[in-house]
């Protein structure tokens, strides 16, 4: 029988190695607020470059993937984040900005 930390020792060295193939991944930290004129998104990207940054927005979804480090190299590290949005935004006239790590979407509301 294989007693637990064995168990623990070995799952952890295939994940180790399963980062070192692919990287880690991590949902990156971010805050979501709306007043009556727009939404807000800001995502906190440690040591992301804006060249390394992916973002597509439809009417109902933000989805945001950044990468940080060379590939197949142990600091490889895939950010990815999914984020509803709600009805009645105008998502063509979204301002990004991209300061410090720091991701900032302001999705303005349509006008009735």
């Amino acid at each position: 029988m294989v007693s637990r930390k064995e168990e623990n020792k070995f799952l952890q060295s295939i994940t180790d190695k399963f980062q070192s193939f692919v990287g880690t991944f991590e949902k990156p930290f971010s805050n979501i607020s709306q007043n009556i004129k727009k939404s807000t998104i800001i995502v906190e990207l440690p040591h992301v470059q804006d060249k390394d940054l992916t973002i597509i927005i439809n009417n109902d979804l933000v989805i945001i993937k950044a990468t940080r480090g060379k590939e197949k190299t142990l600091n490889y590290t895939i950010f990815y984040r999914k984020i509803p949005l709600p009805a009645g935004l105008d998502i063509q006239k979204t301002k990004k900005t991209f300061q410090r790590g720091t991701l900032t979407l302001e999705i303005p509301h349509e006008r009735l």
